[in-house]
């Protein structure tokens, strides 16, 4: 259930700070302008360092998900949304085209975080988030809460095979049967929750966690040369943005909200 993949490709080899910035002035770009173009290029871009990093392979089980949020999104803007272009009957161009950048934004959004946690080790967020400035407790806040996802996830799972070897049947039915027949899940799930919450407080305060100001990591944090180009890369993107945003570039005229 971890989305980290142990493999020695550049953005692994990464330093986390690298990372983050990339990470924060990408998603930035993703809404300086609201041009389908202009957002499809951004998604060409994402998706060749998700492949080069061979990040994607965690994706394949939830393609049709994808496909799906893609299509319905477009879908609910063409309701929500008018413009001066008809295209098919009550549908506007300006609305389709609002539609598929706000659909390839989401896209680039849930490519960007698998790359991240693909390619990031728990270790190296905690590091990277202190090392830029934020407290510690609050990068471990963070990095706890990307370590305790896969884990309640896979308590879940668990507790739902359990149930079904007891007779419980979640796949036939409406959706509405469904939901009514998971009920039973809930409470062991919550259970299974506070335990593990517990259990973890106490396994922090038996450390001594808090207690000290100063603490200190094995991650020693250093910027190679491949960091300083990223970094170079990052400073241009975030200048082409302000340039976008200045000159009114990219934006998506006869939009009717």
């Amino acid at each position: 259930m971890n989305l980290y993949e142990d493999k020695n490709r550049w953005v692994h080899r990464l330093d986390p700070r690298s990372k983050i910035a990339f990470a924060f002035v990408y998603t930035l770009l993703l809404f300086v302008a609201s041009h389908p173009l202009y957002v499809f290029t951004l998604t060409l871009i994402i998706g060749a360092v998700g492949f080069s990093a061979s990040a994607f392979g965690r994706l394949k089980k939830i393609y049709p998900v994808l496909l799906f949020v893609f299509f319905f999104t477009i879908f609910l803007w063409t309701l929500f949304v008018g413009g001066e272009t008809k295209l098919i009957g009550w549908i506007d161009l300006e609305a389709v085209l609002f539609g598929v950048t706000a659909a390839l934004r989401i896209l680039n959004v849930i490519f960007l975080t698998v790359i991240f946690f693909a390619t990031t080790r728990v270790e190296e967020l905690t590091a990277g988030l202190v090392t830029i400035g934020l407290p510690y407790k609050v990068g471990f806040v963070f990095s706890m809460a990307m370590r305790l996802v896969p884990t309640f996830v896979g308590a879940v799972y668990q507790i739902i095979q359990a149930q079904r070897s007891r007779g419980l049947d979640l796949e036939s039915g409406s959706v509405f049967v469904k939901l009514r027949r998971s009920v039973p899940l809930v409470v062991p799930v919550l259970l299974t929750s506070l335990r593990n919450t517990n259990q973890l407080a106490m396994a922090l305060e038996s450390k001594g966690f808090g207690v000290g100001k100063k603490r200190t990591s094995y991650l020693k944090l250093k910027l190679s040369q491949a960091d300083k180009l990223v970094l170079a890369v990052v400073i241009a993107m975030l200048t082409g943005g302000g340039a976008i945003v200045a000159l009114d570039l990219f934006e998506l005229g006869g939009v009717v909200r």
